[in-house]
């Protein structure tokens, strides 16, 4: 009886495994596809946890299309940086204290630094 429980625990233990691994490539492969972003693996795989879950998995993944190219892209130059608009507050500020929009952005500019 005890090696028949045994064989029985080893093969659910396979079953398992497999599982899993069938889960995981089918998670890696979406994500290779770039229809998912990499840091969402671990959802993912919580979406796979029984069989039901996998298969609505491949599912979605079917219907879904590639959002990222899978590639990091450097900018060559860095983007040039935005002036920041004044707030109403900073606004008022600029005007009772006599100052232009800009003077005032170049004093506050000034204060950060």
């Amino acid at each position: 009886m005890e090696k028949v429980l045994a064989a029985e625990n080893r093969f659910a233990e396979l079953n398992a495994e497999a599982f899993k691994k069938e889960s995981e490539a089918a998670v890696d492969e979406v994500i290779k596809a770039g229809k998912f972003p990499p840091a969402s693996r671990e959802t993912c795989l919580a979406l796979c946890a029984d069989k039901a879950g996998l298969e609505k998995f491949k599912e979605l993944a079917a219907k879904s299309f590639a959002v990222i190219d899978g590639k990091a892209q450097a900018l060559e130059t860095p983007p040039p940086a935005a002036e920041a608009a004044l707030n109403s507050e900073d606004a008022a500020m600029a005007k009772a204290m006599g100052y232009s929009v800009e003077d005032y952005r170049k004093i506050k500019e000034a204060g950060r630094q």
